[in-house]
């Protein structure tokens, strides 16, 4: 078992289709797993997951934390993104949040 995620930036990353493919497929896999938690899980540790298992599988991949740009009440959202590829996240999120870091 990987006990230690790499947090250095691989968004530049080259990655190929396969590689997002299979990033969406295990996204799929912890959302259903998370969906069976009994506790709600928010998307920080859901995100550190798919992180994990990922990078795990040899694709790499950055953890991106973010804050919301427009609406006067505070929101965060973590993300994790594989090469330009925002995996299981619909394209709205990079215009709703400002990103304040990735790893």
């Amino acid at each position: 078992m990987n006990t230690k995620l790499d947090l250095t930036d691989t968004v530049d990353a080259e990655v190929g289709s396969d590689a997002i493919k299979t990033a969406s497929q295990v996204h799929e896999s912890v959302r259903l797993a998370a969906r069976l938690h009994w506790l709600p899980l928010a998307c920080l540790p859901k995100s550190i997951v798919l992180l994990d298992m990922l990078q795990t599988m040899g694709i790499p991949a950055c953890l991106k934390l973010g804050v919301n740009k427009r609406e006067q009440q505070f929101a965060s959202h973590a993300w994790v993104q594989v090469g330009s590829a925002m995996i299981g996240e619909p394209e709205h999120v990079k215009d709703r949040f400002i990103e304040i870091h990735h790893r």
